[in-house]
């Protein structure tokens, strides 16, 4: 456990020396180094390698103050996958679309933790199925020994601002993109602590996305096999689901008058175990939805 006090007094002298400069020359490191010795640090310049120092060293040595220094001076990362919006069809219907993510950091930390990566790429994906985004709302938040005894540090206007400059860096527009910060909101235990060193992220966007069911229709269709019918019958099931979209019930609640088709329609939702889920990430409890050999065409 890290004396809180004793740190606050540590990592506050160290980051007020000054902040670390891209254009200093890093010296070589020698063979009988540490990665616990300043020099360590001095270069590492990747996320991974500065994380590492900071996962492996106590937190009183060279090495740790400085690739913490390092580490929440770096920007997003080079490559991010960006938000692709699609085009605006006239006369399609348009709906508005929220998703909303947790972003969490390491203690003492501005730059996210590993796993909040594809977590964000995953929402990026998302924002992607509209073809305008409203706005993007982030709100920074530390935990309790950081908002106060570490309040020179503005870690959570600093987690805000990363998450800011990610977002930009994806694509969206600055001018749709607000922060701001906000007191802790868990309870002050070890687990609420660590659940307010993060930030909370709403996307507002307009879609005009193919409806829910036809999107869960498009899934299913592709397997249905019958053999010769006449006309388009039209069989209607419904669908129970639980978590994540596995399918927990299934059963015909409207004939199309045509066995053969019917026959069909359940034999394919059956080899279906889970449906997708809609454009906001969740899905309903039940769904009916309609199948016609017209559907496949």
């Amino acid at each position: 456990m890290i004396p809180t006090v004793l740190l606050a007094w540590l990592i506050g002298i160290s980051l007020l020396h000054g902040t670390h400069s891209r254009a200093q020359v890093p010296r070589p490191v020698p063979k009988q180094a540490g990665i616990c010795d300043r020099i360590y640090a001095d270069v590492a310049e990747m996320a991974s390698d500065l994380q590492d120092i900071l996962d492996r060293c106590d937190w009183d040595t060279d090495g740790f103050v400085l690739a913490l220094r390092k580490l929440n001076h770096l920007p997003p990362p080079a490559g991010l996958k960006a938000v692709v919006l699609k085009p605006y069809v006239a006369g399609r219907p348009v709906k508005t679309v929220t998703l909303e993510i947790d972003v969490f950091f390491n203690l003492l930390q501005s730059y996210p933790h590993v796993l909040a990566f594809p977590k964000l790429e995953q929402l990026t994906e998302r924002i992607s199925s509209g073809y305008e985004i409203q706005d993007v709302e982030i709100v920074g938040y530390s935990d309790r020994n950081e908002h106060q005894e570490l309040t020179h540090m503005t870690l959570d206007t600093k987690r805000a601002e990363f998450i800011r400059a990610y977002f930009v860096a994806v694509g969206v527009p600055p001018e749709r993109v607000r922060t701001s910060i906000n007191l802790p909101r868990h309870e002050n235990t070890a687990t609420g602590r660590a659940r307010d060193r993060s930030v909370a992220v709403k996307v507002h966007f307009l879609s005009q996305d193919q409806s829910y069911a036809e999107k869960v229709r498009a899934s299913i269709q592709p397997i249905i096999f019958s053999g010769s019918l006449s006309g388009n019958p039209v069989a209607t099931i419904e669908v129970t689901t639980a978590e994540k979209g596995v399918i927990v019930g299934r059963r015909l609640i409207r004939s199309s008058g045509d066995r053969n088709w019917d026959e069909a329609v359940e034999r394919a939702v059956y080899k279906t175990d889970v449906i997708p889920a809609d454009v906001d990430g969740r899905v309903p409890h039940k769904l009916e939805i309609s199948f016609s050999p017209k559907n496949r065409q």
